[in-house]
């Protein structure tokens, strides 16, 4: 009987989510400033049956660091945080920050797996996107699809 290798799930952003429903790993975030805290579900005033004040509710705070960092591994609040207005202005994802190339180890898994499948036209595709106006033009994933391009060519199959 063969075992099923179930995919791992995975976030919009690219995060696997592990067993437990949290982020295999951390997220690390940056603030811009010192002392930056989001509210994430505000205090809200608690009342007894008869409309009496008995005080608040605990809220939740996303509160960084004196070093201006802030981790989690809940993916809501990854969610939460990558969608308010002040991302990218206030604070940032580390490793996604304004400006910076995305990560090119997938793009460099797509490369492995067209080679290993010989397929040139998968790879001529993304070097097109990657080269094209707006593609991120990485050396790393360039020489690599080049590279297997060559190869392949040398192999010879049918292209």
């Amino acid at each position: 009987m063969e075992a099923s290798v179930q995919e791992p799930q995975v976030t919009e952003h690219g995060d696997e989510i592990g067993e437990d429903g949290l982020l295999a790993f951390p997220v690390l975030f940056r603030s811009r400033g010192v002392g930056f805290r989001v509210v994430l579900d505000p205090k809200r005033p608690q009342f007894d049956a008869v409309g009496v004040h008995t005080g608040d509710s605990a809220g939740k705070v996303a509160e960084f660091k004196p070093n201006g960092t802030f981790e989690t591994r809940d993916p809501a609040v990854v969610k939460f945080l990558m969608a308010r207005d002040s991302f990218n202005l206030e604070f940032f994802r580390v490793g996604m920050e304004p400006g910076r190339a995305p990560d090119s180890a997938p793009v460099l898994d797509r490369i492995m797996q067209a080679t290993i499948d010989l397929d040139v036209k998968a790879i001529e595709e993304i070097l097109e996107a990657e080269r094209a106006e707006g593609g991120h033009n990485r050396g790393d994933v360039i020489g690599a699809g080049e590279s297997s391009l060559r190869r392949l060519h040398g192999l010879d199959v049918g292209v």
